[in-house]
């Protein structure tokens, strides 16, 4: 028993511990085999007298479970536990004094005969297997602890499973496997649910999580789905993020801007300091980006019309009859000196039309210097009211709030 082998979703065992400070506190699925002190009785709930004991072993297994040596144990919900059934303990023991016996009389010096020293090594022989169908026949309970969501989840259940007669390691997987007490493969909609809506429930509109975070709750709670290991997350959030079902970013800004968002794409690595971002949250930014991207796009369709429309009225002097004088001018005008300062201002300007009298500036004047070398522009716009019967109190206050916002440079009220 003691050199059986661990399989998929075990990552380790533990062998008939003393005390807390003989079970790792790690980050994957370990079995703790308990000894043959530690029995479990199937018959607790129809027999009250037996509740005692059963008291004692989920006591000693909540130690476990709860501490490692002197300090607090993390990874709590990392741990299952295999008891021996009381009813069938009095049938090992007696197997294994049957073998203690008999290997007694071989170790004893009793000057025995050939056949009596044959007889021995097959009792013996008969004995140790006799033991070891004892102990699959014995070790068939299967408790995996459990804890409510609410509350200071200080309660644990223990849900117990009848594992009956077979190779150990392989009833525990199997049923590990078969009830989803420990999963290999966990669906992102699952994992949505489980983590994500309970942290958002917990935590403010603007918070989210990251992986870490994640992955540490889910080895931390016992009311958590179990993975096997941490590759099990990786797997699913890795899906996740393909089929939209959530998104990944590398970090978030004091305006609330995900970097390196991914949504809705394959990604081949997570890193345990990425966000973890609802879909829905992702969708609103990825809209606007495309409505900045749109934004973008139609600006510069605008001065693309504009400049096309500039090279089309030079085209159509240039093909006139006095395109030969045209030409001339324009000669005359590459050897005059070159003008290098421009002013120029409107007053009076309707409010009512103040929009569009900006926007032919900007087209006729500003969008044709722009671009030029060593070119520094300077535009300034004023306000001047005079108000015969006075400004109300309340678009003062309003005015000066703005004027605040909209960092002006110049700005009086008297």
């Amino acid at each position: 028993m003691l050199t059986f082998k661990v399989e998929e979703p075990l990552e380790g065992r533990h062998i008939c511990p003393e005390s807390s400070s003989d079970i790792n506190d790690n980050q994957n699925v370990r079995l703790v085999v308990l000894g043959l002190s530690c029995t479990y009785n199937s018959y607790e709930s129809a027999s009250s007298e037996n509740s005692t004991i059963n008291s004692t072993l989920f006591e000693f297994m909540g130690n476990l479970l709860k501490t490692r040596g002197s300090g607090n144990r993390i990874n709590q919900n990392m741990l299952v536990f295999l008891a021996p059934d009381k009813s069938n303990y009095p049938t090992l023991k007696s197997a294994v004094v049957n073998y203690l016996a008999w290997k007694s009389i071989q170790e004893d010096e009793l000057n025995l005969d050939k056949n009596q020293q044959k007889e021995v090594k097959q009792r013996i022989a008969t004995s140790s297997d006799n033991i070891n169908s004892c102990l699959k026949e014995t070790y068939r309970w299967l408790l995996v602890p459990s804890t409510e969501q609410s509350g200071k989840q200080t309660e644990i259940t223990w849900k117990a499973c009848n594992l009956g007669s077979g190779d150990l390691i392989d009833k525990v997987v199997r049923k590990l496997k078969d009830s989803e007490l420990v999963v290999t493969k966990w669906a992102p909609n699952f994992f949505r649910e489980d983590v994500l809506n309970l942290f958002a429930q917990n935590g403010d509109d603007n918070s989210v999580i990251t992986v870490k975070q994640a992955w540490d709750q889910l080895c931390i709670y016992c009311y958590m789905q179990r993975l096997a290991n941490y590759k099990v997350l990786e797997d699913c959030l890795k899906n996740g993020v393909a089929s939209g079902c959530f998104a990944i970013a590398s970090s978030k800004d004091e305006k609330g801007y995900f970097k390196s968002l991914k949504f809705a794409e394959e990604i081949d690595t997570i890193s345990l300091d990425n966000l973890l971002v609802p879909a829905e949250k992702a969708r609103q930014q990825r809209q606007a980006e495309e409505e900045a991207a749109e934004k973008v796009r139609s600006e510069q369709q605008s001065f693309n019309a504009i400049a096309s429309s500039r090279v089309t009225n030079c085209s159509a002097a240039c093909s006139t009859s006095d395109s030969a004088n045209f030409a001339k001018q324009i000669e005359t005008e590459k050897h005059e000196p070159l003008t290098t300062h421009l002013y120029a201002s409107v007053s009076n300007i309707d409010p009512n039309c103040c929009n569009n009298v900006v926007k032919k500036i900007l087209e006729n004047i500003v969008y044709d210097l722009i671009d030029l070398k060593d070119c520094e522009l300077n535009l300034t716009f004023s306000v001047a009211a005079n108000a015969k019967q006075g400004i109300p109190a309340e678009i003062v206050r309003a005015i000066k709030e703005n004027s605040k916002s909209l960092d002006l440079n110049d700005f009086e009220l008297n």
